[in-house]
């Protein structure tokens, strides 16, 4: 069986350079803002990006990405969002390209101005 899990970490700069670290959870098992483990303590560094890791099922690559976002809420909600991806992979369910889920300006503006000259007549 396919590995399901995503993890959340933290891009740091230390003094040896970028590295990825483990968030800081509090007693709520809520991420801890810009707290992350470094060298066995509990330091804030508000520089600090996160990050998510995974292995891709189909090339089984270790995957970083860098999420969009600067509160740990992004982060939480980007796993969320690439769980069930995982998950249906993993079941052997056919998964749609993730491409193009976007609709272009240019695209959605043709249909708008047919359907704006239709309903106001000259």
């Amino acid at each position: 069986m396919a590995n399901r899990k995503i993890s959340i970490w933290l891009h740091v700069k230390t003094e040896k350079g970028w590295r990825y670290c483990r968030p800081v959870y509090g007693k709520n098992n809520k991420l801890k803002p810009w707290q992350a483990w470094i060298g066995g303590k509990e330091v804030h560094v508000p520089g600090a990006k996160h990050c998510l890791y995974y292995t891709d099922p189909i090339s089984r690559k270790r995957v970083w990405n860098t999420v969009l976002g600067s509160q740990p809420i992004h982060a939480i909600r980007a796993a969320e969002y690439k769980q069930p991806y995982l998950n249906a992979h993993a079941v052997g369910l056919p998964i749609k390209d993730e491409a193009r889920t976007y609709i272009g300006f240019h695209e959605a503006l043709a249909p708008y101005l047919e359907e704006y000259k239709l309903s106001h007549p000259c």
